[in-house]
């Protein structure tokens, strides 16, 4: 076998074909053909096999998602790492760890049917989290990804396939959605209306902290330009910046301190990811002629 000085280094060599096989200088970690294993032929990290379907695309990675020790969890990353992007990986539990085969397919997605079968009675009991009833949906989508690659080896599904199990779960888990939506809409709008109660001090120097939860507002501080969301720029350049701006000249890309300008609307500008009103950016000269 053809010796590679660093984990990486075999693991591109396996990823790019390079050779038929190679290993590290301490052997724990080596592929032949297209299997590449850790610490020895009891554990199979990965293995590439060709679809049937080829018209998407030629080769397919299997990643075996069983888990094992941390030394080969690290390998697996560096393996992971090495697999081309536009090589299609499926990271998916071994039936046997020792070896993988394309029939093992059919069994695989039994398995996974069984899981999606927990997921959906989870998510029912569930009190906040939706991670379950989207975890399944995960999974049923990998199972349609692998059958369009290998149509021989395992079969489609789809919601229809779980029945209520599918509706109740997906009901429970828009409804956790949801309130968890309305929970935070409601905090921000209480975190917006006490920020009001600081604004006439922000903008009286009274009060130097950030307002992040209501429009941005304007001032002057020490020949600056600050915003209510934290961020200062020479007042100088500032002005000359929004005046252009003001005159319907052309200003996207312009940079301004660590800033760009991004979108200039009728309603609005956005400098950074500082959304300026223009009625704040008007009230903002018509208050720099009377300084």
């Amino acid at each position: 076998m053809k010796n590679y000085k660093t984990n990486s280094k075999l693991a591109h060599a396996w990823a790019k074909n390079a050779s038929v096989d190679g290993q590290t200088s301490n052997r724990n970690f080596f592929f032949d053909g297209k299997t590449i294993y850790s610490y020895g032929y009891h554990y199979i990290i990965g293995q590439f096999e060709q679809a049937e379907n080829r018209a998407i695309y030629s080769y397919v990675t299997f990643i075996n998602g069983n888990s094992y020790s941390n030394s080969t969890a690290k390998h697996t990353k560096h393996v992971e790492k090495a697999i081309p992007n536009y090589y299609p990986t499926f990271n998916i539990p071994f039936i046997i760890n020792e070896e993988f085969s394309l029939k093992d397919l059919k069994q695989i997605r039994l398995n996974w049917i069984e899981t999606i079968k927990e997921l959906f009675k989870g998510q029912l009991k569930a009190r906040s989290n939706t991670y379950k009833h989207f975890e399944a949906i995960t999974i049923m989508s990998k199972i349609n990804e692998i059958n369009a690659l290998f149509p021989s080896y395992i079969e489609n599904i789809n919601n229809d396939y779980f029945g209520e199990a599918f509706i109740l779960s997906e009901n429970k888990a828009n409804l956790l959605r949801d309130t968890a939506e309305t929970r935070k809409a409601e905090q921000k709008e209480k975190l917006r209306i006490g920020e009001l109660k600081l604004l006439d001090d922000w903008i009286n120097h009274n009060y130097n902290g950030h307002l992040y939860y209501s429009k941005i507002h304007l001032r002057i501080k020490d020949g600056f330009l600050q915003t209510s969301h934290g961020a200062t720029v020479k007042l100088s350049d500032a002005v000359c910046l929004l005046k252009d701006i003001r005159d319907a000249k052309n200003m996207i890309g312009t940079k301004i301190g660590a800033y760009r300008v991004r979108f200039v609307g009728l309603d609005q500008i956005t400098i950074g990811c500082h959304v300026i009103q223009w009625e704040v950016i008007n009230e903002f000269f018509d208050n720099l002629k009377t300084v």
